[in-house]
């Protein structure tokens, strides 16, 4: 890297992705970061009473499960195909992640 690589240097400068979990906003960065993967995982979760329950053998293998199912393709993909994948994604959650999980969770859970 050379003084002028840093000087040449432009920044993305991107408005944060908006999400919600339990009624309070979250806000994170788009793809190829996993702020969609974060707020997916949070969708997922929603749908537990994980606090409620407290922490049992159940709501664990549900966290476990959740972070499977959003992780794991994450390994079998490159950066590019990231954009690819998370941008309808991004649309998603543009218009409203309100039952989201419900159609596209994991079935393991």
């Amino acid at each position: 890297m050379t003084s002028y690589d840093l000087l040449s240097y432009k920044p993305i400068i991107a408005r944060a992705v908006e999400g919600s979990y339990r009624g309070r906003k979250v806000y994170t960065t788009h793809a190829p970061t996993s702020g969609p993967v974060l707020l997916h995982i949070l969708n997922i979760l929603e749908a537990f009473d994980l606090v409620g329950e407290g922490r049992t053998g159940t709501n664990v293998h549900r966290f476990v499960e959740a972070l499977k199912c959003e992780l794991i393709p994450l390994r079998r993909s490159t950066v590019l195909e990231l954009m690819y994948i998370f941008f309808p994604f991004l649309l998603v959650l543009s218009l409203g992640i309100v039952g989201f999980a419900g159609r596209y969770a994991c079935s393991e859970l």
